[in-house]
């Protein structure tokens, strides 16, 4: 069966997320942006203004909207 119909064949169904799981995730994810966030950061302080702005690229790129707003206040510095 494709990944398709299996997609289609569980829509039907609702799923509960495990909560412990979700909570983890969520954990991870905050992390990840905290620690990018303070590499930026510390760029920025340094004078790395274009290191800075890839760094923040690539976070934006990893997460889009879940680095908001705090990517959009780094950008503007």
């Amino acid at each position: 069966m494709s990944a398709l119909a299996r997609a289609l064949q569980a829509l039907p169904t609702s799923a509960q997320p495990d909560p412990a799981r979700l909570a983890a995730c969520w954990a991870a994810i905050d992390r990840e942006l905290t620690a990018g966030f303070s590499r930026v950061e510390a760029l920025l302080a340094s004078g790395k203004r274009a290191d800075a702005q890839r760094a923040l690229a690539d976070i934006d790129r990893r997460f889009g909207g879940l680095a908001a707003p705090h990517s959009l206040e780094l950008a503007g510095q």
